[in-house]
């Protein structure tokens, strides 16, 4: 409700196309995906994922974890392969691993093996 109520402020402002809009967003959607309502989650996230690369293309550090995002909700989903899809473009971005919070980086590569 929060995160609705911020969109709706957001738009009211003209700021719904903004950093704020966008983690405002990608919020809503971990939140909705932790509730177990992924498909309501992958719409958001894929949003946020497309404000996020027209404000910053070159920002692959939060892009990284956006994808991180996607790769739960694919799971929650059941799309175990487009999660590991998702998990392994995370991976095709980090270019220092000093700069990823181990958790993320360790949920990520997991992710990204192969079934066996």
């Amino acid at each position: 409700v929060l995160c609705d109520q911020a969109n709706d402020l957001l738009a009211r402002l003209n700021l719904q196309h903004g950093v704020i809009a966008e983690t405002v967003r990608a919020r809503r959607a971990s939140a909705l995906n932790a509730l177990g309502r992924a498909a309501e989650a992958l719409a958001d996230i894929n949003q946020a994922q497309a404000m996020w690369q027209r404000l910053a293309p070159a920002g692959y550090l939060h892009r990284i974890e956006l994808l991180d995002l996607l790769a739960s909700i694919h799971t929650s989903l059941g799309n175990d392969q487009a999660a590991r899809d998702t998990a392994r473009n995370a991976i095709a971005l980090v270019k220092d691993r000093r700069w990823i919070e181990p958790a993320l980086l360790a949920r990520i590569e997991a992710l990204a093996e192969p079934t066996r």
